[in-house]
């Protein structure tokens, strides 16, 4: 739930990490023309579920977070998703009603939090980075540092709360790191993905895992998030995650998620798997 938390400040963000003694290669290097037509380039690197089939999707997510006063792991409520290829999303959530005193008053905040965290869970199955990044953002290319490419993030509104800046980092097209400084909160965070092909005979790009770090100046803490994928149908379709949460001065905690009644294309998951199964296998 802590990093559902961290993504709902920031929004629909993605990056990898890449070896910090490479050097450049040709295609690090911006090609003449837009940001617009190089992220266009860096799509393709991408899995395109939907190209590949996906027209309609739908999942529940149990969601917990931790006890306020023991720690322990409670649940907080449950998110339903339906979505459709053309339409947008649709995202209910019903939050726990034995919810502890001290948060039996933020039902609408809680609420919210959890359609958020069903938004951002639909945004790894389709698989697609900067579907909401550029909606709300201008990008401009800013040229090579380290070898990485860089493009800087600029909100459209710019008093828009929850939306500053974010600088992105990418090396052959791929997005490796993206970079956020909260000024008025005093903290820096970084979003670095490890990404995996889809399978030996498909060398486009699934997320495996992601790493975020939020640096508070007097504290550093990490959540870190690895994916888990089904074949369904001919798609790889994201099935579950486990997080690990590693706060200041605390123990690591664990949380495995499982999607629940997944629909894909109208059909439960796993149905009329394609020959792609071993890609669960692959390295990324």
């Amino acid at each position: 739930m802590l990093l559902a938390l961290i993504l709902a400040l920031t929004g629909t963000i993605i990056s990898t990490p890449a070896p910090q003694d490479a050097a450049p290669s040709a295609t690090s290097r911006p090609a003449d023309g837009s940001a617009e037509q190089f992220l266009e380039s860096s799509r393709i690197r991408l899995y395109d579920i939907e190209r590949a089939g996906l027209e309609s999707m739908a999942f529940s997510l149990p969601v917990t977070t931790p006890h306020p006063t023991t720690g322990e792991s409670m649940r907080l409520g449950d998110v339903a998703v339906r979505w459709a290829a053309g339409s947008e999303p649709q995202i209910s959530a019903s939050v726990a009603n034995d919810l502890p005193e001290a948060m039996a008053s933020m039902t609408e905040m809680l609420e919210a939090q959890l359609i958020g965290q069903g938004q951002q869970v639909l945004g790894y199955v389709r698989n697609d980075l900067f579907l909401g990044l550029l909606e709300g953002y201008d990008a401009t290319l800013g040229g090579t540092e380290d070898g990485l490419v860089h493009v800087h993030f600029e909100p459209k509104q710019r008093d828009q709360t929850g939306q500053p800046p974010i600088d992105g980092y990418f090396r052959d097209h791929v997005p490796v790191r993206l970079k956020i400084s909260i000024e008025a909160m005093n903290v820096e965070m970084s979003f670095d993905h490890t990404w995996r092909p889809v399978s030996e005979t498909d060398s486009t790009l699934v997320l495996q895992e992601l790493t975020v770090t939020q640096d508070l100046g007097f504290a550093k803490m990490e959540a870190r998030t690895t994916f888990d994928y089904s074949w369904s149908g001919g798609l790889l379709v994201l099935s579950g995650y486990v997080e690990e949460i590693t706060p200041p001065d605390a123990p690591m905690a664990s949380n495995d998620v499982r999607l629940e009644s997944v629909q894909v294309n109208g059909s439960p998951l796993g149905a009329a798997s394609g020959s792609g199964s071993g890609a669960d296998s692959a390295d990324g």
